[in-house]
């Protein structure tokens, strides 16, 4: 909590009226930078990448990660009517993939109307977390 005071606290006086200045942050805290940044930029095997940069293949797609107490093929069977693209398990959690014309809500309801038991979820459709998946 502490954490993320001070980065809003940083945030609120770099865009200060009169004297506004800007702030390089280095962390290997992803979500909690993108909460409080305007850009992010990260290096990968020594290359610049940008949290805009819209050359993935994964563009244009709603891309969800979500942990759950449920087996892969209970996800796949609550998710399945909304054409999911693929669902890969990275590390602790799932990522799924949709066209870009299913929201977060979309998925949100079709969740409600299961029995699945969610732990988190997070649309990292424009994430830099996106570049993380396995």
């Amino acid at each position: 909590m502490a954490q993320q005071i001070i980065l809003e606290d940083l945030k609120y006086l770099s865009q200060s009226i009169r004297n506004p200045f800007g702030v390089i942050l280095s962390s290997q805290q992803l979500y909690e930078v993108e909460k409080v940044s305007t850009e992010v930029i990260f290096l990968e095997h020594g290359v610049v990448r940008y949290q805009e940069d819209q050359t993935e293949v994964s563009s244009n797609k709603t891309i969800v990660e979500i942990d759950v107490d449920n087996s892969k093929e209970e996800l796949s069977t609550a998710l399945q009517h909304l054409k999911m693209q693929s669902l890969k398990f990275n590390g602790g959690s799932y990522i799924a993939y949709f066209e870009e014309s299913i929201t977060l809500n979309h998925i949100l309801i079709a969740i409600g109307n299961s029995d699945l038991k969610v732990k988190y979820i997070r649309d990292i459709s424009t994430s830099s977390r996106r570049f993380f998946v396995n």
